[in-house]
């Protein structure tokens, strides 16, 4: 029996199962949970689940395959894993959306690589404030310089400022907190936006 034919088996088998709970009246959360108890990872989707119960209750009670488009049955096959792991270290800002449509397998089969095979959790940037580059302390002391000659020129300078906290802020295109996010590994650092 191929790798097909025993996935196409296992779906089947499932649904028999499925049905099997549905005439004992259980929800499809429980049945969901028995079936990953049983069958691990190749246990079909809660969505899955939801969707052939709503087919036994409206009376569509056949269990067996219909006629379908041919698809690989597993999807997160060693080679989909290494091509994943590549995509990745090329782009760490990838979504699951554009790993998909790249791969050509299921979003539900990204994800369960990404997350579980390649452990790779997505992380926002975080923003570490006040590091200054050499042009803005620059620019800063020139600053300094002009308020400090203003003051030599009329001492009543300083009683016209508004004075408000310490933060200066300069205007920079940062990135929102979703365009920071990117793919990293636990043991590297995370990633930064200096402000």
């Amino acid at each position: 029996m191929s790798q097909c034919e025993k996935a196409r088996h296992c779906e089947v088998e499932q649904r028999m199962n499925i049905k099997f709970c549905f005439k004992l009246c259980k929800t499809a959360t429980e049945t969901h949970e028995m079936l990953a108890k049983v069958y691990g990872e190749e246990a079909v989707s809660k969505k899955c689940v939801f969707e052939w119960l709503k087919r036994f209750r409206d009376g569509k009670e056949n269990v067996e395959d219909q006629p379908r488009s041919v698809r690989p049955p597993i999807s997160r096959t060693p080679d989909s894993i290494e091509r994943g792991r590549w995509m990745l270290t090329d782009d760490r800002r990838l979504s699951l959306r554009m790993i998909a449509e790249k791969l050509k397998i299921s979003l539900e089969s990204v994800r369960k690589i990404v997350h579980k095979h390649l452990q790779k959790p997505m992380i926002c940037a975080r923003f570490v404030p006040h590091k200054l580059s050499d042009e803005q302390k620059g620019h800063r002391m020139e600053t300094s310089g002009n308020f400090i000659d203003s003051c030599d020129r009329n001492p009543q300078f300083l009683e016209t400022i508004f004075i408000g906290d310490e933060s200066v802020y300069y205007e920079s295109d940062l990135e929102t907190k979703r365009q920071s996010m990117e793919w990293c590994s636990l043991s590297h650092p995370f990633p930064k936006n200096v402000v």
